[in-house]
């Protein structure tokens, strides 16, 4: 069976939104950035963490290779871009740091996809997630005239290219908050609230 070798956590964004750096905030004593990539480490070959110029150090316990992108723009679009001109494989498994329940049975659900010549996002409710999901090498020539575009909504590029958006996602019905993010400190009240067996610390 074909399977997807390498991941990337995109971290280049600090969270404005939330006030604070929340990479480091703590999920079961540990940074939120550190306990992703354990989860991409069970299930992945190659792991890689992307992160602005000049942040290298502040992910020096990080087990990955760092990549830091070039762009200014800490969006999900440049992020990708990065991803995809570092990767050797084919396609590629993207986590944004800041979805932080997304659960190992989902991580190998998109390793042993069996199309990765396509964009393959999941839905929840009928929202896509794009900040997890798949995304071939082929697309980095197209991703990058969206940028030269000034075009970053995801929304708007992945309905211009061949993307599978999957429903009925069968690790919902056991962590129905797996595609949850994190972007304002009420996400962390809610999560707290909601799923006692992950304790998230702000710094």
């Amino acid at each position: 069976m074909k399977m997807i070798k390498e991941a990337f956590l995109l971290c280049g964004g600090k969270g404005k939104r939330f006030g604070q750096d929340k990479r480091f905030i703590k999920i079961n004593g540990k940074p939120m950035y550190e306990h992703q990539l354990d989860k991409l480490n069970s299930v992945f070959e190659n792991v890689g963490l992307l992160c602005k110029m000049g942040e290298e150090k502040l992910f020096s316990k990080a087990k990955a290779k760092i990549y830091e992108e070039s762009e200014e723009d800490s969006s999900l679009l440049c992020g990708l871009i990065s991803g995809l001109s570092h990767t050797q494989f084919q396609s590629a498994v993207f986590l944004s740091v800041d979805i932080p329940l997304i659960p190992i049975k989902a991580l190998t659900m998109f390793r042993d996809y069996p199309d990765v010549e396509k964009v393959v996002i999941p839905v929840s409710e009928g929202k896509p997630h794009p900040g997890f999901g798949i995304y071939p090498k082929r697309i980095l020539e197209e991703l990058k005239r969206f940028k030269e575009k000034k075009v970053y909504k995801m929304s708007e590029i992945l309905n211009c290219m061949d993307t599978t958006f999957l429903t009925g996602l069968p690790f919902l019905d056991e962590y129905p908050y797996a595609l949850y993010n994190i972007n304002f400190k009420k996400d962390v009240e809610f999560l707290n609230n909601n799923c006692p067996e992950f304790k998230i610390s702000l710094l």
